[in-house]
């Protein structure tokens, strides 16, 4: 089951937070259409990582995975590999409660792993999940 109502304020959140990003950081406004490009320009030039990500989770190695994203983020902290971490903790948070539990991982990790990434890009008082 999908909690469609808390992703679809995430979703909110984040398409708010890339605009905010857009004027404070661009100094310019960001258009709808630009954020889905951007979505989809990052994403293309994560696709290892990406790759990398998706598959630990199948394999339900949750934990692993959020290492390797952190690795990643400490390397470089760049817009693709925040998109891929959006992306990482969007999926685990569409996961069942027992389903994460059974891989050990939890609601509260997702949220705590969230809040590092934000910290990590210096916007951790911007976006508040």
């Amino acid at each position: 089951m999908i909690r469609r109502d808390y992703s679809d304020f995430v979703l909110r959140e984040i398409s708010m937070l890339v605009r905010f990003l857009s004027k404070t950081v661009l100094h310019r406004e960001a258009q709808e259409e630009e954020i889905i490009l951007y979505d989809q320009t990052a994403q293309q030039k994560n696709d290892d990582l990406d790759t990398e990500l998706i598959l630990l989770v199948r394999q339900g190695k949750l934990n692993e995975a959020e290492n390797r994203l952190f690795e990643a983020l400490e390397e470089e902290c760049t817009p693709e590999n925040f998109a891929s971490a959006i992306q990482f903790y969007l999926t685990l948070y569409e996961m069942e409660e027992e389903e994460l539990a059974k891989h050990d991982f939890s609601r509260e990790e997702i949220a705590e792993g969230f809040a590092d990434v934000r910290k990590l890009f210096g916007i951790e008082d911007v976006l508040s999940v």
